[in-house]
Formats: structure tokens, C-alpha cells, sequence
């Protein structure tokens, strides 16, 4: 294991405001704020025309990369990667930063891990580099790149992956019990006895799946 700064081990830009060629521009997806689903990102509903073809090119998002809002009231909680299959260009705007992890020595799920920890983001929190003239938080490109992080081998840095996988799931069996909770506010609320039945019966299974996953995550966890 060893330390290196951030900018040593990974390639650090920003996205671009694509321009409109009218006569030969290509298709692409522009990810924004609402294709952020917790650290992981939606494939974008609207299909956007006549992109710059060399911005595009120059800025295309790649499998693994590493998305920050450049400012916002949460910048250090908006970190997501980027894992989409998409045959048409996906890009992000001048709004966010693009880290791409040199794989030879950095995994992106360890980096990821690295960004959310609460060290990191008090760092780039209390960072005066990153302050701003308005109440608006941001993040420059020089504290990103000074960053310190410590590199073991790639094999242990590949556990990130399925820890991350595991979080995912359990993230997304926690919010579907908390709109199976939100319903059953909704139905007793109403006097909907109809339905009171049927939902207590989902929300019993939903608990049984989530205490499921929970078991699962932490025996695998413990078995590394």
C-alpha cells in the first residue's frame, strides 16, 4: 500500500456545455441532478440532437468514471459513478466534475468509497479553495487534485465493487419499505379497510426480503 495525490492516479476534468451544429451533430444524453439515483446513475429520458461531435468525442462519460457537482448545498453527497451501457454518448455538463480512475492502480468503486468517506469530505468541505462569494458550496479542481489517497492492491481494492453492490441492494429494499410505510399511513388515514389487508401482507414480505439481504450482505462481509 501506498499514498499518492488524486490528480497521480486518476484524470480529473470538467464536463462542457455542448454546442449545437446544425448541419452534422450527432445524438447524445445529457445526465443532470434528477438522473442521480444515491451514488449510482439513471440512464437520461430525453434524447438530445445535433451535439458537437468533437466536444462530445472529448468529454463522453466512460464506464467507471466518477460524477461531482461542481456546486450545490450537498456537493459531497451528489457523488455517483458512472456504470450505464449506452451506445449513444452519455456526457455531463461544465456543472459537474468528471474523475477518471487510472484502472491500472485505482478501482472506481474503491474511489467512490474514498470520496463518500466523511474524512474526504470534510477536507473538501473545510478546503478555503473551495469557498464561495455566495451561500452556494463548491468544488475547485486544485483541492480534488490534491487529494490523498492511499492505494493497496487492486485485489483488495476490487471488494469495493461487491460492498457497493450489496449497499445497492439493501438501498433499494430500505426505500421500498419506507413507500409501503408512506401507503399504509395513506390507507389508515382513508378508513381504506379493503386495502389494509393486502398491504400489511406486502410490507410483512418486504421485511422478510430486506432482513433476507441484510443477512446475506453481512455474512458475505464477514466471510472476506
Amino acid at each position: 500500500m501506498y499514498e499518492t495525490k488524486l490528480a497521480k492516479c486518476s484524470f480529473i476534468t470538467r464536463g462542457v456545455k455542448v454546442k449545437e451544429e446544425t448541419n452534422y451533430g450527432i445524438d447524445y444524453y445529457e445526465i443532470n441532478m434528477k438522473d442521480f439515483d444515491g451514488n449510482s446513475l439513471n440512464m437520461p429520458t430525453e434524447l438530445k440532437h445535433n451535439g458537437s461531435d468533437d466536444q462530445i468525442k472529448l468529454k463522453r462519460l466512460e464506464k467507471g468514471d466518477i460524477v461531482i457537482p461542481v456546486r450545490g448545498s450537498s456537493i459531497t453527497n451528489k457523488i455517483a459513478i458512472f456504470e450505464l451501457e449506452s451506445e449513444i454518448p452519455c456526457i455531463v455538463n461544465h456543472q459537474y466534475w468528471i474523475i477518471r480512475p487510472d484502472k491500472n492502480v485505482l478501482n472506481s468503486y474503491y474511489l467512490l468509497f474514498f470520496l463518500l468517506n466523511k474524512d474526504t469530505k470534510k477536507l473538501l468541505n473545510s478546503d478555503e479553495r473551495n469557498m464561495s462569494d455566495t451561500n452556494m458550496k463548491s468544488i475547485s479542481k486544485e483541492p480534488l487534485k490534491d487529494l490523498i489517497i492511499e492505494l493497496p492492491p487492486l485485489d483488495i481494492q476490487d471488494d469495493a465493487k461487491k460492498i457497493f453492490l450489496q449497499y445497492q441492494e439493501l438501498h433499494k429494499h430500505i426505500n421500498y419499505c419506507i413507500s409501503l410505510h408512506q401507503k399504509l399511513g395513506d390507507v389508515i388515514y382513508s378508513n381504506d379497510s379493503n386495502n389494509l389487508d393486502s398491504l400489511l401482507r406486502r410490507i410483512e414480505d418486504a421485511i422478510n426480503d430486506f432482513n433476507s439481504v441484510v443477512s446475506i450482505s453481512v455474512d458475505s462481509l464477514l466471510s472476506e
